[in-house]
């Protein structure tokens, strides 16, 4: 429920700002939008389709995962507004979705109680291309992530331990992006 502070809120937003770059702003977030929606659904219709993963890096896929579920907790702790946290989190559950159907998912009696096993299409040429990738983009990211973390201790200011690993871990997933862009 809004509150009287909201629409005052509203009201100094409406009062204290350009009306061509309010105009703007709201067209541009619509237009955000419509392109983010587009891009789920035509994500959705190649992975529905695609049944060989072959060409297909299934280690991107679970560094996606990992940094999508970093980003999320970045995104909580900064209270994002929802326009931003709900179609990031719309996408981690269409990266676990991929990941279902790239790998084999099995149960274990032991922790973590389940496992995940590459698909017999995800082997030969494509497997092999993406571990030589891997390992030599390790040898740059985990010295280059290394640095980034002496710099955020010296330069950056943090509200707690929690609060030093999530900026350095989501600045390092910013700066090295790159590396979702390997085969």
């Amino acid at each position: 429920m809004e509150s009287i502070a909201d629409y005052d809120e509203y009201k100094r937003m409406f009062l204290e700002t350009n009306l061509y770059l309010l105009g703007v702003t709201m067209i541009v977030s619509f237009l955000h939008s419509i392109f983010e929606c587009l891009a789920f659904k035509n994500d959705i219709a190649f992975w529905r389709e695609k049944d060989s993963m072959e060409g297909i890096s299934v280690k991107t896929l679970y560094m996606q995962l990992g940094m999508s579920v970093v980003i999320a907790f970045y995104l909580l702790e900064n209270e994002t507004s929802l326009m931003i946290s709900a179609p990031h989190c719309m996408s981690i559950l269409m990266d676990l979705w991929k990941l279902k159907k790239a790998s084999k998912f099995s149960r274990t009696a032991s922790f973590p109680y389940f496992k995940l096993e590459d698909k017999d299409t995800y082997q030969g040429v494509t497997k092999e291309y993406d571990r030589i990738a891997m390992k030599y983009m390790s040898w740059a990211m985990f010295p280059l992530m290394g640095c980034y973390t002496v710099y955020s201790v010296y330069y950056k200011d943090h509200k707690s331990w929690y609060s030093f690993i999530l900026n350095t871990l989501v600045g390092g997933i910013y700066v090295f992006g790159f590396i979702q862009m390997t085969p």
